[in-house]
């Protein structure tokens, strides 16, 4: 029989266990990837010399995170949680609430430690404190096994959730097959775990026993568990959502680039012909290099007065080209080439430039 001793051993050890992985088999596994050749164990290392908080952090929580999930998953399977949801707590589930009690434990002191590293750390803090004061009552009263268990299975999406965050804190790419696989698995993670299973779970329990039976106490945390954590869980799947959405539609975006540079590279390979310019944008389009424009200017008062304008005729008692205009898809201006009368002391009427796209020199 699990005593109140025992409950208290198993939640002294969970916290002992923690500190002794934080501070020892942390820097253990450092030294092992310090060993090896691989680009991720240099990044690891590298991280651990800089930031040795966060390394050690996620280690130890990934390592109680997985327990506890799995924890959870045998204690569906074998315990009696859908005979008794509500009313009484088994052996095995009270040293389960035990040990996922010392892990939050732990954990609300070790992110007040860290909390400059942390990203959203009060929103972290509230959920530690309320999920330590829940699974205390639960404990203390012995009651609401179901709700205890829920809690359990909501490990697993926190698994790839952390795993997530330490590989952007590694460096690695969000656009990289890794990251974008964890992604993928942290949403379906979180999809089960954090919405179906418990939807599924309580309705299974309801349809056979009701919860109004428990104490005060234990029914008040009851139904504010399912008010807080429908809406943390909510915030959950719509981040995994959006997290996915952003890296598919990234991928594509670089998959469309790489297809384009390809293309441009091929195209690079083949001899341009005279009398084609290639333009400086994306496509692979050419269009005929346009011949010089001799433009004229009056030199009359009522002319230089006016207003700029563009694409127009400027019949100047003389047939002259019009539509001088530059795409503004090509990014580029024509260059001056030369003037054609020089200015003398007797200003002429009119002044001569010829533009053109070849030449780069002003004569």
């Amino acid at each position: 029989m699990l005593t109140t001793y025992g409950v208290l051993l198993i939640f002294s050890v969970t916290i002992n266990l923690s500190v002794g992985v934080y501070f020892l088999l942390t820097p253990l596994l450092e030294q092992c990837f310090r060993k090896t050749n691989l680009a991720f164990g240099e990044r690891i290392t590298k991280l651990f010399e800089e930031k040795p908080g966060i390394v050690s952090r996620f280690f130890r929580d990934q390592i109680f995170s997985i327990i506890i999930f799995i924890y959870g998953i045998t204690l569906l399977i074998v315990s009696d949680v859908f005979q008794n949801p509500f009313l009484e707590i088994s052996e095995p589930i009270l040293a389960a609430f035990a040990l996922d009690l010392g892990h939050y434990v732990y954990r609300f002191f070790q992110d007040i430690l860290l909390r400059n590293f942390i990203p959203l750390f009060k929103i972290n803090l509230l959920h530690h404190i309320v999920t330590i004061s829940t699974y205390a009552v639960f404990m203390l009263y012995k009651q609401n096994a179901i709700s205890g268990v829920i809690g359990l299975l909501f490990e697993g999406s926190a698994i790839f959730f952390d795993l997530c965050g330490f590989l952007r804190s590694l460096g690695i790419s969000k656009n990289s097959y890794l990251y974008i696989n964890c992604v993928i698995i942290g949403f379906i993670l979180t999809i089960i775990c954090r919405a179906l299973c418990p939807l599924t779970l309580l309705v299974v329990v309801f349809l056979s026993h009701s919860p109004l039976r428990m104490e005060y106490l234990p029914l008040g945390f009851f139904f504010m568990n399912i008010v807080f954590f429908t809406m943390v869980n909510g915030w959950l799947v719509k981040s995994s959502f959006d997290s996915l959405r952003r890296r598919i539609l990234s991928r594509r975006i670089l998959n469309e680039l790489s297809r384009f540079r390809n293309v441009r590279a091929l195209d690079d390979s083949q001899e341009i012909t005279p009398g084609e310019v290639e333009l400086n944008n994306l496509g692979a389009s050419r269009q005929p290099v346009r011949q010089p424009v001799t433009i004229v200017i009056p030199a009359d008062e009522s002319f230089r007065l006016a207003p700029p304008v563009s694409n127009l005729n400027m019949d100047y008692s003389r047939a002259l080209v019009s539509n001088i205009t530059v795409s503004r898809h090509e990014r580029t201006l024509p260059n001056i080439n030369y003037i054609v009368n020089e200015t003398s002391t007797t200003m002429p009427d009119t002044a001569s430039i010829t533009l053109s796209q070849e030449s780069n020199t002003f004569v």
